[in-house]
């Protein structure tokens, strides 16, 4: 304690600053003896024992998904490279468990990025920011569930991977991915693609192409990634449903037209936040274009599926948007039952039905989307 402090500590205070400090001691100790009655036995101040548990903070879904890998992959370095036993890994992972010190971080570090696959940049070698990458997360992972690693060893394990393990293992110091624009003539090469005979006959289905046709449509229109579209592995639940799907008839001038609006939740960071969100505004195009049309192929999806109220075909749809009568619109009702159910379905090959219930396997639409790469001729990964 410094000698300015603890001369005002010691420094005797006066009656009145006496007495009212007396006061205010038997207000907490009145207060908190109220409280303490009104708790249960268990959870007053002296009974109850989780206050020596270990605390984390409240992380997002993709970061906690982040940091279960980091530790699966560290308990696997800990059992193949090491050659610990089995469990020994997940024990630095563990409330007030041992810490891994400056070599075996650096061995783990060094594994990662010598048993990584082929990367994505020149010559098929990880980057340097992957593998700078790896240190982040296994050091989060680390204060998050035991503690923290101290600052000297955080900052010699990034100067190591930038300098001493970029030039012995050649690590591409480049950005891993590269990321062209797609431009509109780009979709229309895919979609033309996708359509093509060779491109069907690599489908067991049309509904297969229906669903394809869909997706990439609405990656376009929403600028979106995959997940916010249809489910992933990561995130399994994070799809679009009828619900988010509005369809309104408008007369104007005469003529009736279809539109829409997509109401794009889960969006990249705010996963947990449902009041983060886009609209997406989406217009019946001509009949020419129907392949790049987002609200007629979903509309078809919806007539196919049944589930639009009193409507099975695109005639008897028709018919229901001419009932419009002002400028005002017409919604077109989805069925209660549909709401919640997924805008790109699972389809089960074996049985040859669309499973309304299930979104599409998250391996589905990324193989499919290699397939046309491919078929493009396409030289960058076209993945999502």
């Amino acid at each position: 304690m410094s000698s300015a402090l603890l001369a005002v500590v010691n420094t005797a205070p006066s009656k009145r600053a006496q007495k009212q400090r007396q006061a205010n001691k038997e207000q907490r100790q009145e207060q908190h003896r109220l409280n303490e009655e009104a708790r249960p036995e268990e959870n007053r101040l002296q009974t109850r024992t989780d206050l020596d548990k270990h605390a984390t903070a409240l992380l997002s879904r993709s970061t906690l998904s982040g940091y279960a890998s980091s530790i699966r992959f560290f308990c696997e370095f800990s059992e193949d490279a090491l050659d610990l036993p089995e469990g020994a890994g997940m024990q630095y992972f563990q409330p007030n468990g041992p810490l891994p010190d400056t070599k075996m971080l650096r061995q783990f570090i060094f594994y990662m990025a010598d048993s990584s696959r082929a990367g994505r940049g020149p010559g098929g070698i990880i980057t340097r920011r992957t593998a700078e990458h790896h240190a982040g997360t296994v050091l989060g992972a680390l204060q998050y569930t035991n503690k923290k690693i101290e600052k000297e060893i955080r900052d010699q394990l990034y100067i190591w991977v930038r300098y001493d393990l970029t030039q012995e293992l050649g690590l591409n110091k480049n950005l891993g991915i590269s990321k062209p624009t797609a431009h509109r003539a780009d979709v229309a090469v895919v979609l033309r693609a996708l359509f093509s005979p060779l491109g069907l006959r690599q489908v067991l289905c049309m509904r297969t192409v229906l669903n394809l046709a869909i997706f990439i449509n609405l990656m376009v229109d929403t600028c979106g990634r995959i997940h916010e579209i249809t489910a992933t592995e990561r995130y399994k639940e994070c799809y679009l449903r009828w619900k988010d799907l509005k369809v309104y008839a408008f007369k104007i001038n005469g003529a009736v037209s279809l539109r829409a609006t997509l109401k794009v939740s889960n969006l990249k960071g705010k996963k947990d936040r449902p009041d983060e969100y886009k609209t997406i505004p989406l217009s019946l195009l001509p009949s020419s274009l129907c392949f790049e049309d987002s609200l007629r192929l979903l509309l078809y999806a919806a007539l196919a599926d049944g589930h639009i109220t009193g409507v099975s075909n695109w005639s008897e749809l028709e018919a229901l948007c001419s009932q419009c009568h002002s400028e005002t619109g017409l919604q077109v009702v989805f069925r209660e039952s549909s709401l919640e159910l997924p805008l790109i379905p699972h389809i089960d090959h074996t049985k040859a039905v669309v499973v309304k219930t299930s979104a599409a396997s998250p391996d589905v639409i990324p193989w499919h989307l290699r397939r046309l790469g491919i078929l493009c001729g396409f030289e960058d990964i076209f993945k999502r």
